[in-house]
């Protein structure tokens, strides 16, 4: 069976459940039996954790990757869960998008199946520019971040509300905010916030252009014009000194 989120729950029985020819068994528990199989690719390279409290039978979990039944790779597995007793907890380093096999099994036993999971992820905010800070972080109203520097922060349930500002200009003056990009894929130009429930691991990147200066003059001094195309058109004494022009503006 698929399931996919970095957490949630699953429901099934093994109840008629068998083992395939040549299926891996755990090191958890050789007398595992009557198994049922899970296919789940990670949001995010965390911890996850998968546990079967809510079963009705003696179970064994057991996490693997590989590509087909015969041919497994055990990661972890787990028989009795301490406190737990007689279900099954399991927590390993998973990697994103990476695909693994979970298999649900009884010792001896057989019925009804839950299946729980669990990934925290990952949160990278950054700017594209050098001095192009990120304003205002607020993370499910658990706090703001402010300054200069990029932010990073993990352990973010699945889900959580994400809040992000980009300042208009940077500070010292130098660059323009354009626009967000959130996970490669650009978002609405010149929106500043970018709001979104977190489902994987994620980079946001503030985009900003550099903006520059000019200054025209004669040596010893005299007057002439000075044209900036889509700029505006100067026709006066020099020297002449203009600041904030994009990056590419056609000077003339």
């Amino acid at each position: 069976e698929l399931i996919s989120g970095a957490s949630g729950t699953a429901t099934g029985a093994n109840v008629q459940a068998s083992t395939e020819v040549g299926e891996a068994v755990p090191n958890a528990n050789s007398l595992q039996s009557g198994t049922v199989w899970y296919e789940w690719t990670a949001k995010g390279t965390s911890t996850a954790t998968f546990d079967t409290l809510g079963s009705t039978f003696d179970t064994v979990v057991a996490i693997y990757t590989g590509a087909s039944v015969d041919a497994l790779t055990e990661v972890a597995s787990n028989d009795d869960d301490l406190g737990n007793e007689p279900q099954s907890s399991v927590s390993f380093a998973a990697t994103k998008d990476t695909t693994y096999y979970i298999a649900v099994g009884g010792v001896f036993a057989t019925g009804s199946i839950t299946l729980n999971w669990d990934q925290t992820l990952q949160l990278d905010v950054v700017s594209s520019s050098v001095g192009g800070p990120v304003d205002a972080i607020t993370i499910d109203s658990s706090g703001d971040y402010a300054g200069t520097t990029d932010y990073n922060a993990d352990a973010i349930a699945d889900g959580t509300a994400i809040n992000l500002n980009a300042s208009v200009e940077a500070d010292p003056l130098g660059f323009r905010f354009v626009s967000w990009t959130l996970n490669g894929t650009e978002q609405a130009l010149g929106l500043r916030t970018l709001d979104f429930n977190i489902s994987e691991d994620s980079t946001a990147v503030a985009n900003y252009i550099a903006l520059w200066s000019l200054a025209v003059g004669s040596d010893p001094g005299g007057a002439g014009t000075v044209q900036i195309i889509s700029s505006g058109l100067f026709d006066g004494d020099m020297p002449y000194i203009t600041s904030e022009i994009d990056h590419g503006t056609a000077i003339n």
